[in-house]
């Protein structure tokens, strides 16, 4: 967690997206490893270690904010994504976090030239869904 270009002391909703680029700088050979107790000292060279050591940090700056955790929309055929979603989901559950999955926009290989800008990241009609699945995912928790 970079908190150089953030205040998360004063948020009162932390959203914290994991994975492609993640996957993309450490490679697709970094090891998801497995859950550990919060409090543990984590292997940041897996998934789990780096997304749970992360959690703890934000938590540890304030407590009181809301965490949503981010599942990244997969646009091309990475094994790894759905690993990579499994460590979000379970390290959401064990730290009380909201999930939202941009895998429903729709993305996928056979739509990614149509849903992306540049192959890659969403194209303003497809952030707009994002956003809309954030607001659904959020509206029974928040008032909004």
């Amino acid at each position: 967690v970079d908190t150089k270009h953030t205040d998360i002391e004063a948020a009162d909703i932390v959203t914290v997206s994991y994975g492609t680029n993640d996957s993309n700088y450490l490679g697709n050979t970094t090891s998801i490893g497995q859950i550990a107790p919060t409090g543990s000292t984590f292997n940041l060279l897996t998934t789990y270690g780096a997304i749970q050591s992360g959690l703890e940090k934000i938590i540890g700056y304030n407590s009181s904010a809301r965490i949503i955790m981010i599942i990244p929309a997969t646009w091309i055929n990475w094994s790894y994504a759905d690993d990579v979603a499994k460590a979000i989901i379970d390290c959401a559950e064990l730290y009380g976090c909201l999930v939202v999955d941009f895998r429903k926009c729709g993305c996928n290989p056979l739509t990614q030239t149509g849903m992306t800008s540049d192959g890659l990241h969403p194209n303003d009609a497809t952030g707009e869904l994002c956003g809309m699945l954030l607001a659904d995912a959020m509206r029974p928790v928040y008032i909004l």
